[in-house]
């Protein structure tokens, strides 16, 4: 019997950026942030996180999507990791 693929719908935003210099708008590369995130705020941490608090640093855009994602059971035991039990109030370390 074949394992059934793992599924998750998958939440994430794109932020299009740009720097004002020399009197133009010049394109930087685009952020991907995890999650669906609409809050301008939070948005602009996440740019300060990446370019500091550089002025000149404006978004041009956002699009949030949604899709489904699936992946095979041996690849998924394959390119995983055991994720550590946590107590509540303590934070688990990124990969």
């Amino acid at each position: 019997m074949a394992n059934r693929p793992f599924e998750r719908t998958v939440s994430t935003t794109v932020v299009h950026l740009a720097e004002f210099k020399d009197g133009s708008l010049q394109e930087l590369e685009s952020l991907l942030l995890n999650g669906a995130i609409s809050d301008n705020k939070r948005i602009m941490n996440e740019v300060r996180k990446v370019y500091g608090k550089t002025a000149n640093i404006v978004v041009t855009g956002t699009e949030i999507s949604e899709e489904k994602r699936r992946i095979s059971f041996e690849d998924f035991m394959k390119y995983s990791y055991p994720a550590p039990v946590k107590a509540a109030d303590e934070e688990v370390e990124e990969m």
